[in-house]
């Protein structure tokens, strides 16, 4: 200890006093340095770190997406599997001579598959604007709708040939309402379509009459909704 003591002294009087302060100089930029160094390192590690959290984030944010439309699907295809029950066949094609003109009769058969009542089902076909009510049909149940006065040549315009278990198609157009007061619109054979709650309103229904009516509410809610009653029927 008295040599390191003594080995101080003798240093401290070796160096002069501007060595001293270029010495200080020099430990003082040292020390700047490594502070810089150290805060950089930091912040790189903080700045990682926030990549890390930020991808976590994301991939979190897409698990749960996905399994939010999985949910979604679920739960559509839960609502709409009483929909697909409810179909529509073409039922009997006749012609006759009314008034020195060629006019045909078509029948609908509106087929409820389901073990549930169905409610207020409109009935369109393409190429008219005609439209008919049925007020409800029982589970596994059927009910006729009649289009009268359609053009003699109808079926050769809109009902095709769809093979030997389908010979005679058409895009019949269904809206109807289903027990849990959710309102479907069906055209032809494809995925039912969940229509607005305001369309599954009872009251809308009372009476509809076979045309479109301007200021009747079912149409009135229609126009407002933005909904086309069908394809080529306007």
């Amino acid at each position: 200890m008295v040599h390191l003591l003594m080995w101080i002294h003798s240093a401290h009087l070796a160096f002069t006093a501007d060595q001293w302060s270029a010495f200080g100089s020099i430990l003082g930029g040292l020390g700047s340095i490594l502070a810089v160094i150290g805060a950089a390192s930091l912040l790189t590690v903080e700045v990682h770190g926030r990549r890390v959290e930020a991808r976590r984030y994301a991939q979190e944010r897409r698990e749960f997406a996905a399994e939010q439309r999985e949910r979604e699907t679920r739960q559509r295809d839960s609502d709409a599997s009483l929909a697909r029950l409810v179909i529509a066949e073409t039922g009997d094609f006749t012609s006759a001579v009314e008034g020195g003109e060629d006019e045909a009769d078509l029948h609908i058969s509106v087929q409820n598959h389901s073990n549930s009542f169905v409610f207020d089902v409109v009935v369109r076909i393409p190429g008219t604007p005609i439209r008919r009510l049925i007020h409800f049909i029982k589970p596994g149940g059927s009910e006729d709708a009649e289009f009268r006065s359609l053009p003699y040549d109808y079926h050769i315009m809109h009902i095709s040939c769809g093979g030997p278990y389908t010979p005679n198609q058409l895009r019949v157009t269904l809206e109807f309402t289903d027990p849990s007061g959710r309102r479907w619109r069906r055209v032809g054979w494809d995925y039912p379509l969940r229509l607005p709650d305001e369309l599954a309103n009872p009251d809308l229904y009372r009476y509809v009459p076979p045309f479109k009516v301007p200021h009747h509410p079912y149409d009135e809610t229609l126009e407002r909704l933005g909904l086309q009653m069908i394809e080529g029927a306007e």
